[in-house]
């Protein structure tokens, strides 16, 4: 469940970096729009918020793969950057905005408020941050590598049962992991009593025949 995870992850966040907010932006499945998937302490208006892959805010994360800070906003020169970004900021009502990048495309960002003790983030916190931003990532794209892979299982065995001829599968073992409801009926040999099974509870003929 990438959201669960995600939820776990910004509560842990608040609570070891002491800070009031946070946020994470990810596609869900194969949505080109990143919505807000898990929050702590943040605003409406960012719950509603719909950010498009081509806009400009995810086209300047994904080019610049870079932290965003109000003090690096303020030390940009391209006056049309320190807008987008500041209103990134503002929207978000964040301190930090992290990117977080895959192997192969940005995933996503997360964004960080204000501390809980009112001080700007410091070096070492700042480092921390981005740290915190790299696990971040790599824990994002693992659970959406899983659950798109559940979903193929789940697609791949809907289009097995669906099939009018009988499919039987073993593993190195001859255990049998694929057995469909054509076979079922074929053979007349129950699900329960064959799957995750020998191939011997198929009955010799057909055993000797998977084993060939």
């Amino acid at each position: 469940n990438v959201t669960g995870l995600l939820q776990e992850m910004v509560d842990g966040i608040a609570n070891e970096a002491g800070v009031l907010r946070v946020g994470i932006f990810a596609c869900s499945g194969t949505s080109s729009t990143f919505s807000l998937m898990a929050a702590v302490g943040c605003l409406d208006d960012t719950r509603e918020l719909a950010i498009h892959r081509d806009d400009a805010l995810v086209r300047w994360l994904e080019v610049n793969a870079q932290v965003v800070t109000r003090g690096i906003v303020t030390q940009l020169h391209d006056i049309r950057e320190r807008r987008l970004l500041q209103r990134a900021l503002d929207m978000m009502g964040a301190e930090l905005i992290i990117p977080l990048h895959g192997r192969s495309e940005m995933l996503g960002w997360m964004f960080l408020g204000k501390r809980a003790t009112g001080l700007p983030f410091d070096d070492a916190s700042f480092q921390s941050m981005i740290i915190l931003g790299e696990y971040a990532a790599i824990a994002l794209e693992n659970a959406m590598l899983y659950q798109e892979t559940m979903l193929q299982k789940s697609f791949a065995e809907t289009l097995l049962h669906s099939l009018p001829i009988g499919i039987i599968a073993s593993d190195a073992d001859e255990r049998v992991g694929w057995y469909n409801d054509a076979a079922e009926s074929i053979l007349g040999l129950k699900r329960g009593r064959v799957l995750n099974h020998s191939i011997n509870a198929l009955g010799n003929p057909v055993a000797e025949h998977i084993r060939l």
